[in-house]
């Protein structure tokens, strides 16, 4: 199961909370997953699509407001990760058979992570710099 850790967290509050929001709708994901409540897989993953959308749009806005000096390579990251949260729809929607649903949640799990861990990391220590000045 994944568990929040505050080790993810990178000192923002908007971030950290928007970031353990989408933590949040992966974990209902598992739990439908393992119940094959497959219509409320499809309905939070339709939730984990917007709320990855409006959370990159915020971390945007913060990047450009800080000056973060590589907002457009952060940017073409998000529209990555979304079209990769695209796609993981459509492979959810495939996986209606029951106990193929997991997949979703794995793949889901690892999008979220590669967001929160990799795409964290890069703007962390820059947020905290000028955070600090």
């Amino acid at each position: 199961m994944l568990i929040w850790s505050d080790s993810y967290m990178i000192g923002v509050d908007e971030i950290d909370r928007d970031h353990q929001k989408l933590f949040d709708i992966v974990k209902k994901v598992e739990i439908a997953a393992q119940a094959d409540e497959l219509d409320k897989c499809s309905k939070l993953v339709d939730a984990f699509l917007e709320a990855s959308r409006t959370h990159f749009a915020s971390e945007e806005s913060l990047l450009s407001k800080e000056e973060y000096p590589d907002v457009e390579t952060h940017r073409l990251y998000h529209r990555d990760m979304l079209d990769k949260a695209k796609a993981l729809k459509m492979t959810c929607a495939e996986e209606v058979e029951s106990g193929k649903i997991i997949n979703c949640y794995i793949d889901m799990v690892s999008l979220l992570l590669d967001d929160v861990v990799k795409g964290g990391s890069q703007i962390k220590s820059y947020l905290q710099f000028r955070k600090n000045r």
